[in-house]
């Protein structure tokens, strides 16, 4: 079961090192290459948002989410590349999934999640030069009179 813990300030080296692990590949093959004060300041901000990602109770990765009346804004999907392959990514999105009606995102190009994120029923709403805007939103089903 997946289950979202804020972080505190003893995690920040934990989502430091997971951000190098599983984002510095994707940037660079953007041609974006960040400088490690430019990562920390990634991981500081919106840091009141930010959760490990714990899988029947192991932590698997990070989440940095903004939960509003109406949607969530999904910041930053982390899975440790050990636990990358696993379904893990969908399990946390379906549970995202489960506390709203809408999510919202931005995904790099380069970045293979985005594949999980089509996958997952997220529909490409635009696009800027590194980036792709997505949107998931709840199917509303019409009530059937007989």
């Amino acid at each position: 079961m997946i289950e979202f813990v804020a972080v505190t300030e003893q995690d920040k080296a934990y989502l430091l090192d997971l951000r190098l692990n599983t984002m510095v590949e994707h940037l660079e093959n953007q041609g974006l290459f960040l400088s490690l004060e430019q990562h920390q300041a990634r991981v500081a901000e919106h840091f009141e948002h930010s959760h490990l990602v714990l899988n029947d109770g192991q932590c698997v990765g990070a989440a940095k989410f903004i939960v509003s009346n109406q949607a969530i804004s999904l910041l930053q999907l982390q899975i440790a590349p050990k636990e990358q392959g696993k379904g893990l990514g969908t399990k946390v999105l379906d549970a995202l999934k489960a506390q709203t009606a809408e999510i919202n995102l931005t995904v790099l190009k380069a970045n293979p999640a985005y594949g999980l994120y089509q996958r997952a029923g997220f529909k490409t709403l635009g696009e800027v030069d590194y980036e792709f805007h997505m949107q998931w939103q709840k199917l509303k089903r019409a009530l059937l009179k007989n």
